[in-house]
């Protein structure tokens, strides 16, 4: 029976279990490392001349840690794993082994998920000195077999010192070739491990005694040899072990690369050939003879709403062929709605002549559009010629200050009227009364109008650009000739002539660079003037297309004001002086910034250089009331007085000579004499940005409006700035023209957040002015934000001891702020960006990072602190209530708004700001997921209130600000 039974052991032992590796998608690959047996080779130690070059060699330690790496194919699949410290052996006092590990370290990566040569890489470390190592040596050693089993049980590998474990470098198996006993050897002992050999005990003992001693005396032999110990994990089913073996599904339909891996070309001649099904269909659909039938469609209440929805798509969102379709088909019924123009022209193929013919003609009968939804058709979806006149056409109907505030994106769209196909550009314009070389032509003669009709003009007021004190006056003829010599000989001083390339037909083809110069050269575009010649100057500074068009423009702009009647020609030498006055500025702050010294000490040069640089126009003008009167200042048989010769020679001294007066760049209304040099001072930043404080006095304008409605006159006053150099101030000049844009499509539903934006004005890619507001950073008010409000307005018998009025101020700015630093996704706030002024308004400053980039970890949706809330008395409060109420109704009230602030994106696409530059195919998607257009007004109370809880309830924000706090405690 014993010989029976042996028989049927020795029968399940030849029995293979077998598991598929892709059936283990839940099990990781395990490894132990066990330990390092043999001599470390005397390189390892430090020698005297490698302690002279680095003397922490002397500190390398007794516990060195090993890694482990999964590669196939020459590449790293993961990151590296890391056993603890080693425990030294006996050995260990003299630098030698065994070094004891015997830790599992798993792979993360399933097995089922390793490829048929996946390897696994082994390095030894040795850690010296605080934070550097060294390779002790390497090995590596191969998952699966030459016979597609996974490896098992324990494996000696040989360890090649000072190398890091590479495949095919470093091989850890010992070769037959290289040491051929040893390999036989560690083979016997690793089959009776794995129980290949029948086992019998009393020879196993004498055997296995004298396998390690012949082992060992290899080892020794051989000299200088390290191994590691490993072994691989072992499975397990029903207590029975199995073997691993590679397989991979439907592996017999793979067809292996075996050619180069350069990229084959494979000729096909209908690769880019249109499909006749889709292109029968399209004429079908779109034919002629539909238009009459087309006229009277009207859609179901499914197709109604699928219209509607497609109106209701963001400008990025692409429209699928049916819904184009269904668009055109009721293009007639959507011709009532003013937004579905931009949706009905995105679904024309303008490469069709009866399509565009059709829809041009269509466009003459929609409803008008409004100067906001029109920027939409600026943008690069739409060359055709003639759309850009329509766009133009309904440009022209809005006010000035509409103008101004969507400067900037008319700015960038002047971009695509250079690349407009030629084909379209003897496409008619439609849209206005007449077309647009006729309207160029009539606003031409209107301002040769208004330049013979500037000799009525007075001699004070002609001279108005350089004193700044100008009056009417009846008797001007004589001194109106005198007054445009100066204006001619301090414009011919200028760099050079001014020349631009002008190609035929550019009254047509150029439809909105002619709608700018020519409202910049009206009587009341000395603003829009101003900001355009910035805006361009800005643009042209790029070294490859900038110089193209954006400086050709630029130049007609000057050549057309130079060119023009009185006030054009003072214009032109206001934005002469002012270009003068910023170069010579910059490169004060420059050298100033450059000398060594501390802040003080810059300061005080600082406020040397300005006064020796700019001295005072408003110092040496006359100030004589006798001199500013019209009746005084002329003698009774017409001439000029002495006073009159006086002052138009000091006019022309000035006109050569400074920098003063000109138009002031942040406030139209009045011009700048001068500036105040000893409030001027330096912030404590990095940079550095300088404090100037500008000496203005009323504009011409203003003053003849003073003596019309016989007003006092208003007296001059300072202007404090912020000029930076050195920063990108262009997205902060985004930034505040969307939140005044905000700001006034709120202020049109009667809803007043009391927001603040600031004027900003980048004059160069790295320089600009920024309007200084009196004001102190949350973070020195933080502590007890009440106790200020209190200050600012103490009011012992309202509640919280503060005036209705500050608290409304606080409570409604702060609402205000939240929503739209959340719409534009506006990050690294913290309380010194955050400013709170007297009256209680709270406004955001230094907006670096937008669209949800954010330097901070786990940053909140928007910036709102606990101690915010504590000056409105608490989360019970009703003060908060009100909050909430005043943060959900702009929301909403936005949300109704999100296209004109997707259109106004759109156009800033190709431009240079950094944060639109750096992802500009995700930035009207980062843009219009804050506004969830997907989800109604209820949903999207519940989702602010959501976002609201959130942000306060972070308490990363409340670490990082308490950091931050920290840090700028220790630099002051």
């Amino acid at each position: 029976y014993y010989y029976q039974y042996q028989q049927q052991q020795q029968q399940q032992d030849t029995v293979l279990h077998v598991l598929y590796s892709h059936e283990l998608d839940k099990c990781n690959l395990k490894l132990k490392i066990g330990c390092l047996e043999g001599c470390q080779p005397n390189g390892l130690a430090a020698t005297p001349e490698s302690a002279l070059e680095d003397a922490l060699l002397n500190f390398h330690g007794d516990s060195p840690y090993v890694t482990l790496e999964l590669h196939s194919e020459g590449r790293r699949l993961t990151l590296p794993r890391q056993t603890q410290r080693a425990v030294v052996g006996k050995l260990a006092g003299d630098r030698r082994g065994p070094y004891s590990w015997n830790e599992w370290l798993a792979v993360p990566a399933a097995i089922a998920s390793l490829p048929r040569d996946a390897c696994l890489c082994l390095t030894i470390w040795d850690v010296y000195g605080t934070c550097r190592r060294r390779p002790i040596g390497g090995s590596c050693v191969s998952v699966f077999s030459k016979r597609g089993q996974m490896r098992r049980g324990m494996y000696e590998l040989v360890v090649w010192p000072g190398q890091v474990a590479e495949p095919g470098v470093t091989p850890g198996k010992v070769g037959k070739t290289s040491y051929p006993e040893l390999s036989r050897l560690l083979k016997v002992r690793k089959r009776y491990s794995e129980g290949s050999i029948n086992k019998i005990d009393w020879q196993d003992q004498l055997a296995l005694k004298d396998l390690e001693v012949r082992i060992v005396a290899e080892k020794r032999r051989r000299g200088g040899l390290m191994f590691l110990n490993v072994t691989f994990q072992k499975f397990l089913l029903d207590s029975l072990e199995h073997s691993v073996v590679y397989f991979e599904r439907d592996a017999h339909r793979l067809l292996p690369q075996t050619g180069p891996a350069d990229l084959v070309v494979c000729p096909d001649p209908d690769i880019n050939a249109a499909n006749l099904s889709e292109e029968k269909h399209h004429a079908i659909e779109r034919g002629v003879s539909r238009g009459a039938f087309d006229r009277e469609r009207k859609p179901n209440a499914v197709e109604r709403d699928c219209l509607h929805a497609i109106m209701a798509y963001p400008p990025h969102r692409e429209i699928s062929m049916e819904e184009r379709d269904l668009v055109w088909k009721y293009r007639y019924y959507l011709s009532r709605y003013k937004r579905a123009l931009g949706k009905f022209l995105r679904c024309i193929d303008f490469t069709r002549p009866a399509e565009v013919q059709q829809a041009l003609g269509l466009i003459r009968h929609w409803q008008a559009l409004d100067s906001a939804e029109a920027l939409e058709l600026l943008s690069p979806d739409f060359p055709h010629p003639a759309v850009r006149h329509y766009a133009v056409s309904r440009l022209a109907k809005s006010p000035m200050d509409e103008l101004l505030l969507y400067l900037p994106q008319l700015v960038q769209a002047l971009r695509y009227e250079y690349q407009q196909p030629a084909a379209a550009a003897s496409q008619p314009p439609i849209g206005g009364p007449a077309s647009s070389r006729k309207q160029h032509q009539q606003q031409q003669q209107q301002e040769q109008s208004s330049s013979a009709d500037s000799s009525s003009i007075s001699s004070q007021q002609q001279q108005a650009f350089d004193a700044t004190t100008s009056q009417k006056s009846a008797t001007s003829n004589s001194s109106s000739s005198a007054v445009e010599h100066l204006l001619t000989e301090a414009l011919a001083e200028d760099e050079g002539p001014i020349s631009y390339r002008r190609h035929a037909g550019a009254a047509s083809d150029e439809p909105l660079t002619n709608f700018l110069i020519d409202h910049c050269c009206k009587r009341q575009g000395g603003r829009l003037a101003q900001l355009f010649y910035w805006y361009l100057t800005v643009e042209a500074e790029d070294a490859g297309e900038g110089e193209k068009f954006f400086g050709q423009v630029r130049n007609r702009l000057l050549q057309r004001l130079k060119n023009g009647n009185l006030d054009q020609r003072s214009l032109a030498l206001d934005l002469k002086r002012q270009d003068r006055f910023v170069a010579r500025l910059a490169t004060i702050l420059s050298a100033v910034n450059s000398e060594r010294g501390d802040r003080l000490k810059k300061e005080e040069l600082l406020r040397v250089r300005l006064d020796e640089e700019f001295p005072s126009a408003a110092a040496h003008a006359p100030r004589d009331s006798a001199s500013a009167s019209p009746t005084s200042a002329v003698a009774s048989s017409g001439g000029k007085t002495v006073a009159e010769q006086q002052q138009q020679q000091h006019q022309a001294k000035l006109a050569k000579q400074t920098f003063f007066p000109f138009q002031f760049m942040l406030d139209p209304s009045c011009r700048a004499v001068g500036l105040d040099s000893r409030s001027a001072g330096l912030f404590k930043s990095s940079r550095m940005p300088a404090r100037i404080k500008f000496l203005l006095e009323p504009a011409p304008q203003q003053q003849q409006q003073q003596q019309q409605q016989k007003s006092p006159p208003r007296s001059s006053k300072t202007y404090t700035t912020i000029f930076k150099y050195g920063d990108d101030l262009r997205q902060d000049q985004l930034v505040m023209q969307m939140i005044e844009l905000m700001d006034r499509l709120l202020r049109q539903e009667n809803v007043d957040l009391r927001l603040t934006p600031y004027r900003v004005l980048a004059t160069g890619r790295e320089q600009g002015f920024v309007q200084c507001i009196n004001s102190v950073p949350l973070s020195s008010v933080q502590t007890s934000v009440l106790n200020y409000l209190r200050q600012c307005g103490s009011s012992p018998a309202s509640p919280y001891g503060v005036k209705p009025e500050v608290l409304e101020n606080y409570v409604r700015s702060c609402a205000g702020y939240c929503i739209v630093t959340y719409l534009l996704g506006v990050g690294d706030r913290h309380l010194d960006n955050l400013m709170l002024t007297r009256d209680g308004r709270l406004f955001h400053i230094d907006f670096g990072f937008i669209l949800g980039r954010d330097p901070k970890v786990m940053p909140p949706p928007m910036k709102l602190t606990d101690g915010m809330v504590a000056a409105m008395g608490g989360q019970d409060s009703q003060e908060f209530i009100a909050f909430l109420k005043h943060c959900d109704t702009a929301y909403k009230s936005l949300r109704r708004h999100a296209s004109v602030i997707v259109n106004l994106f759109s156009l800033m696409l190709d431009s240079s700001v950094p944060e639109i530059a750096m992802e500009p195919d995700k930035t009207l998607k980062k843009l219009t997921d804050r506004f969830c257009l997907h989800l109604t007004d209820e949903e999207a109370t519940q989702h602010i209130v959501k976002v609201i809880q959130d942000s306060l309830s972070a308490f990363m924000p409340q670490l990082i600000d308490t950091l931050h706090d920290w840090t700028q405690a220790m630099k002051r």
